[in-house]
């Protein structure tokens, strides 16, 4: 497979090697997240879950946080506080992603109302989309069947962060398996 005229492999291999440099992260973190949701408690849930899992993730914000130690925030639905981390253990923070940088993300977490994230560039850039069943893209996208090597996203019913972890955690399951990982890729570059 080939993206730009170049093995996609390849390239996002460099891409990834950037960003581990750019954020830090240890050569050990081999999957790395684009969290791209509105809501900053949904995003630090997922943070917290990633960074759990030994993954590496970018937070993309409206704007880059200054540190400010720990503090909690009340979720946007329900009464669950969730604390907010400044130094989670390969979680990097951003107010903006350049494109090119897109081909460093294994997937990325989209809840629909995040205003900055073109989805087509992410796909086209190999990034497996996961995101809500309705959205923008509900024509094009379904969900990722490995018996049938068919699909190209992994889909949660609605934005809530637990639903969210889940379907990256999907995600995650089918990525350990070489195949499914370079069928799926291979799906979504498909896509558009």
């Amino acid at each position: 497979m080939t993206i730009k005229g170049k093995n996609v492999t390849e390239l996002k291999a460099s891409a990834k090697a950037n960003l581990r440099e750019h954020y830090g992260f240890p050569a050990a973190v081999k999957q790395v997240a684009l969290v791209a949701v509105a809501d900053p408690a949904a995003r630090e849930f997922l943070a917290q879950g990633l960074s759990a899992l030994g993954l590496g993730a970018v937070l993309w914000e409206a704007e880059t946080p200054k540190p400010e130690g720990k503090k909690k925030r009340k979720a946007a639905q329900g009464s669950v506080e969730i604390p907010v981390t400044v130094d989670l253990d390969n979680v990097g923070r951003a107010g903006k992603i350049d494109k090119n940088r897109l081909y460093a993300f294994d997937f990325v977490v989209w809840d629909d109302q995040h205003s900055g994230l073109d989805l087509v560039e992410a796909m086209s850039a190999g990034v497996v989309p996961v995101v809500p069943e309705k959205n923008a893209f509900s024509g094009m996208l379904t969900q990722f069947d490995p018996m049938q090597f068919s699909g190209n996203s992994f889909l949660f019913k609605k934005a809530d962060p637990f639903l969210m972890f889940a379907a990256a955690v999907g995600y995650l399951e089918n990525a350990k398996f070489p195949e499914d990982k370079r069928i799926l890729t291979k799906n979504v570059l498909q896509t558009f």
